[in-house]
């Protein structure tokens, strides 16, 4: 459960080698995927969180690191048009099937490498994002696959990699320590050892500690075979904590830039009153520092399986207002986008669909950036739609605004400019905090 052995290892990396990984049929699509997958590969997101700017993914080169089968490298190609997907991983078997995956959904822009992570310098490229997803926790040295990754980043570059949570794991570490008393190898498991863990499984009663943390019924269907392999035979994994995380980092020489689903890693959201909470406590919830807030909140409510997180190189700090603080001046010179995976026909046909029936479309509930639904009214909809063709100026959107709501429903006059000003932007500030729009003042 500490540090991995070379012989832990050896043992992953024999059982990845022996079938492509993960099993995922050729044919299905990332255009399937519910938003908040392609949200999160896209480049654009973390950019913009740490830039308050919108990039193009036109052109950008992007590491799949660890691409196994190469789902996530055709997800990252759906979620990044126009940028040239590069793929590595230790199993030639695994890289021969990403190879014909690309093929098989006509893709030119895959390129893919049976190596390790620390050889990453052996390629000819730099890249400007790096999605390393479920594989530094799996590393014999963690910290050797971050200064690899960094290695290779562009100075703006962005890497978005995980860690196990310890907490999150232990259960699972306890079921490996107990199977391997229990006679199940974990050198080479074939079949017999997953069918032996599920029989074993079947004979301990409901109740029992170890039976109830880690196991539910699904595991008795044949397709969970890898599941059980990687949860409760294989020992080649470790557990992180967020104070971890940041040393890893530090050591590296990266910064982090914000967990993938940072609304869920709010610690003032654990208590039933945040104000009373903030009393009691003697702080104020906006002036605690991100790392501090993030180990309280695993200390109080470890919920999530991975240390999940956007880092890159450290950059020139420059000081950003929240866009709830702008002043007038600042919003009446802001351009708003939309963020690139709302840009498509079939979200714009759902927009359109609202505005002739009146109604309100939710938005932000499937995305990293909101808890909470959000919804869209028919006149904000029909106010947006033009982004759908091009981001649009806060002046030429107000414009628009006013067009649509000219009078005051209250005095039946003529709208004041101002008024409907406020109102847009009030609107604007909730859907840009799901994360539905992007807004962007040039320096």
């Amino acid at each position: 459960m500490s540090k991995l052995t070379a012989e832990m290892v050896e043992n992953l990396r024999q059982h990845f080698n022996t079938a492509p990984y993960p099993r995922i049929p050729l044919e299905r699509s990332p255009k399937d995927e519910p938003p908040y997958q392609l949200y999160i590969h896209s480049l654009v997101t973390p950019y913009y969180i740490r830039d308050q700017k919108v990039v193009s993914t036109e052109g950008k080169v992007i590491l799949d690191a660890g691409c196994g089968s190469g789902y996530k490298a055709l997800l990252l190609a759906e979620a990044n048009p126009g940028a040239q997907i590069i793929g590595i991983d230790i199993s030639e078997k695994s890289v021969e099937l990403a190879r014909d995956r690309f093929r098989y959904h006509g893709l030119e822009n895959g390129e893919f490498h049976a190596m390790k992570l620390e050889e990453l310098t052996d390629l000819p490229h730099r890249f400007d994002y790096i999605n390393c997803d479920e594989v530094l926790y799996l590393l014999p040295d963690p910290l050797e696959g971050l200064k690899a990754m960094k290695a290779v980043l562009t100075p703006q570059g962005i890497i978005r990699t995980n860690l196990h949570s310890l907490s999150q794991r232990l259960t699972y570490y306890i079921a490996q320590e107990a199977f391997t008393l229990l006679g199940v190898r974990t050198d080479a498991p074939q079949e017999e050892e997953v069918q032996a863990v599920r029989e074993i499984m079947a004979a301990i009663k409901d109740e029992v500690w170890l039976k109830k943390r880690s196991w539910d019924d699904r595991y008795f269907n044949e397709e969970n075979e890898e599941r059980i392999l990687a949860n409760h035979i294989l020992r080649g994994d470790r557990g992180f904590t967020v104070r971890e995380m940041f040393d890893l980092l530090d050591a590296a020489g990266l910064e982090h830039i914000e967990m993938i689903q940072n609304k869920t890693w709010q610690v003032k959201d654990l208590f039933e009153d945040s104000d009373r909470a903030s009393q009691l406590l003697g702080i104020n919830w906006e002036d605690i520092p991100k790392r501090q807030n993030l180990e309280w909140f695993e200390m109080l409510h470890s919920s999530h399986r991975l240390i999940d997180f956007w880092c890159g190189n450290p950059q020139v700090k420059k000081e950003k207002l929240p866009i709830a603080k702008w002043s007038d001046i600042e919003w009446r010179k802001a351009k708003v986008s939309l963020h690139p995976r709302h840009q498509v026909e079939a979200v714009k046909a759902q927009i359109i669909q609202s505005i002739k029936n009146k109604n309100s479309i939710v938005w932000g509930y499937q995305l990293p950036l909101s808890t909470e639904s959000v919804p869209l009214d028919s006149s904000l909809a029909a106010c947006l739609l033009p982004l759908w063709e091009k981001s649009m100026t806060m002046t030429d959107l107000l414009e628009i605004w006013l067009k649509i709501n000219p009078i005051d429903p209250i005095t039946l006059e003529t709208k004041d400019s101002q008024e409907a000003f406020i109102e847009l932007k009030q609107a604007l500030e909730k859907i840009h905090e799901a994360g539905v729009v992007f807004i962007e003042v040039d320096e």
